[in-house]
């Protein structure tokens, strides 16, 4: 193979190696300690796909992610943008708000809200094409009221 080609071939491989994003991945931690890792599907497309949701216990300071302590994987239509911690039922334990971005013209937003327990996550309510401007925590805390606030 002549150099030309060894060339061109290196470079094409490299441009399509340099073209595939890696997943988003956003950790975070809870005032008890333990760990929540949200994370899109690896070697997935960024626009579409799933999302896991994975909780450890996070006793192990050299190691957080030691103890897995459960999980889920749900499905998404756009990428990962965020992920927020706020207590919307009053329990003084803060829900966890996973929001996703969708690809397209209207950019527009999907909410999904878990409680988070002792050996994962269960959906609480999933808001889905929301307007593109809107801020999730307040929108959320109104769709949430509690009396206190």
């Amino acid at each position: 193979m002549s150099l030309r080609a060894v060339l061109l071939t290196s470079f094409l491989l490299w441009a399509a190696c340099a073209s595939v994003q890696a997943a988003t991945v956003i950790k975070k931690k809870l005032p008890d300690g333990r760990r929540i890792t949200v994370a899109e599907g690896p070697a997935e497309p960024r626009s579409i796909g799933s999302f896991s949701l994975r909780l450890y216990s996070g006793v192990n300071p050299k190691g957080p992610q030691d103890d897995f302590l459960g999980g889920r994987i749900d499905e998404r239509d756009g990428f990962l943008e965020s992920v927020e911690m706020i207590d919307l039922i009053g329990d003084k334990v803060p829900e966890l708000i996973v929001v996703l971005r969708n690809v397209g013209t209207s950019s527009s937003l999907d909410l999904h809200v878990y409680q988070i327990n002792k050996s994962g996550f269960e959906l609480v309510r999933s808001f889905a094409s929301l307007d593109k401007a809107i801020r999730p925590a307040q929108f959320l805390q109104e769709q949430f009221p509690l009396e206190s606030r």
